[in-house]
């Protein structure tokens, strides 16, 4: 995007931030994230939750933390959806931004467990998500995510199975028990 000018000269200030496109699959589709807040003139945006990096951290912890932050769900981060850049005008200084994305797999977390920055946080299918946000880069982003997921296998964001604990005893309570080894042989003494 070309430097806005004319006007009077303005200090510039670059800043950095991160977010996600959380998805799951829900009754065979896909379904995203999308956060609403207040723009300065007070209108109601919907979008995806992002924040600034902060100072030595990664972009992609970045990303993670502010989903957390921002709408109250946990996600792993399955790959990089590229970065869009945006100027805009803050208290006297032009902002030149750079925002990195990642599509990110739902991972637990609650929708009323986020903090006061937005005003509501809903999931919307994929496909009208793209629609709905209120911004061109993010459509971009969020049509990014939807011609990727349509190449992901249809279990890809499910839960991976748990293996179930290792016992934390080698004492056996029966020999009769099918695979444990037999009281004369426990390593736990003699029974």
């Amino acid at each position: 995007m070309s430097d806005p000018s004319p006007g009077p000269r303005l200090p510039i200030r670059r800043a950095r931030s991160a977010g996600g496109v959380v998805v799951r699959r829900r009754r065979g589709r896909w379904e995203t994230l999308l956060a609403s807040r207040r723009t300065r003139a007070g209108a109601l945006v919907w979008g995806l939750a992002k924040g600034q990096v902060e100072e030595g951290e990664r972009p992609e912890d970045a990303a993670l933390r502010e989903v957390r932050e921002e709408t109250g769900v946990a996600g792993r981060i399955r790959e990089p959806l590229g970065e869009i850049t945006y100027w805009f005008v803050w208290d006297g200084e032009r902002v030149h931004k750079t925002v990195s994305f990642f599509l990110m797999q739902a991972a637990g977390g609650d929708t009323s467990r986020r903090d006061g920055e937005m005003e509501e946080v809903r999931w919307f299918p994929l496909d009208q998500a793209v629609r709905r946000a209120g911004f061109k880069s993010e459509r971009e982003v969020l049509e990014r995510a939807r011609e990727r997921s349509r190449r992901v296998r249809p279990s890809w964001p499910r839960r991976p199975r748990r293996r179930p604990p290792a016992p934390t005893s080698r004492c056996v309570s029966s020999p009769r028990r099918r695979g444990t080894v037999p009281a004369a042989r426990s390593p736990c003494g003699w029974r």
